[in-house]
């Protein structure tokens, strides 16, 4: 995964290799779009 934005309280916006966003929270809970 290549991290694209990190945000306050640990919040960071990924992009898998099948470029789809993936939301992860600072305790590990995970949102994909």
């Amino acid at each position: 995964m290549i991290i694209k934005q990190i945000f306050n309280n640990n919040i960071v916006s990924t992009l898998d290799d099948k470029n789809q966003e993936l939301l992860i929270l600072g305790r590990g809970i995970g949102f994909q779009f």
